[in-house]
């Protein structure tokens, strides 16, 4: 898909619950012969959305993590 029209999609596809891995070209297709090489740059599932043009705006935003270790266990929790 072209990077312009990412965010529509990207906002579609979380939205029915799926996640999506957002890749780039890191190769230079002019010195590489055949596929040129992509990595993994961003990863969106619904449970870790911060941009904010992807959260609804009439709703709760949830945010929490949760810490433990043997002396005792921290929590967090955030409404964005």
């Amino acid at each position: 898909m072209p990077h312009h029209a990412v965010e529509n999609y990207l906002a579609k596809l979380v939205n029915l619950g799926e996640s999506v891995a957002i890749c780039e070209q890191v190769g230079d297709p002019a010195t590489t012969k055949g596929p040129v090489e992509r990595k993994v740059v961003r990863i969106v599932t619904p449970g870790t959305i911060s941009d904010e043009a992807l959260l609804q705006e009439r709703q709760d935003n949830l945010l929490a993590a949760i810490w433990q270790d043997s002396k005792g266990f921290g929590l967090c929790d955030a409404r964005y």
